[in-house]
């Protein structure tokens, strides 16, 4: 490890190991611990550097997506919805809604860079976080370049996004205490891919698993890794 910052609750720090040509920076990793044990994600509030306006939505026959919101030539699917169900589209709430699952579904299938982002309504805030909490194990992320990215809930942002030592404000909440055994948070297949500004807690197995011979040069950057029953990041072939 290399630029340590521990406090009684967790530890930071960048790793310059190769690690299969991955990047792990700014993380938070905290051990499993006493069940009354409480999370504050706090830092200053920052205004989000990137505040969707439009979400994607398919059209024409089933399977062939047609997304409405692009930046340049990346396609971004927007996360509307703390629900967790797949019923084959990734709309806009006038219309429908877009679930995390859903859109990591698009993303795999739509070639070249895919961005899924988070505008989720306020009424569906709990506490201080918008809890998502998976029924079923989340897709692979396999689509090369893809980015998850947790900063772009409105309120939510980095007060550094570029230092190896992240702080800011973290509002979407990956909770695994409803995955079936063996689930892990988020995982990666692709090359060139970067999750960012998530909590990911309590999942039966990684955090964040990175895995497969086309996993290289990927990004876990800025995120809190919080009593997963694995690893914070798990990093296999």
């Amino acid at each position: 490890e290399s630029g340590a910052v521990r406090t009684a609750d967790w530890i930071e720090f960048t790793i310059e190991l190769p690690l299969n040509e991955q990047n792990l920076t700014g993380n938070k990793f905290w051990d499993r611990g006493p069940a009354t044990q409480t999370f504050t994600p706090t830092a200053t509030r920052v205004a989000p550097t990137d505040t969707p306006t439009a979400t994607a939505t398919r059209t024409g026959e089933a399977g062939t997506p047609t997304p409405t919101a692009t930046s340049g030539d990346i396609r971004q699917w927007v996360v509307n919805t703390v629900e967790d169900h797949d019923d084959g589209a990734c709309e806009p709430l006038e219309v429908g809604d877009c679930t995390l699952r859903e859109a990591i579904l698009w993303a795999n299938e739509m070639p070249g860079a895919n961005t899924i982002l988070f505008d989720i309504p306020p009424d569906q805030q709990e506490g201080d976080t918008y809890n998502i909490r998976p029924l079923d194990p989340l897709p692979v992320l396999q689509g090369d370049g893809a980015v998850v990215d947790g900063f772009s809930q409105p309120g939510a942002g980095s007060s550094d996004p570029t230092g190896s030592i992240c702080g800011g404000t973290w509002l979407i909440n990956l909770i695994g205490t409803s995955a079936p055994a063996g689930s892990s948070g988020m995982q990666m297949a692709g090359a060139n891919q970067e999750i960012k500004g998530l909590i990911i807690r309590d999942f039966p197995a990684h955090g964040v698993w990175i895995h497969g011979a086309g996993a290289k040069g990927n990004s876990v950057r800025c995120n809190w890794l919080w009593h997963n029953s694995g690893s914070g990041v798990g990093i296999t072939d």
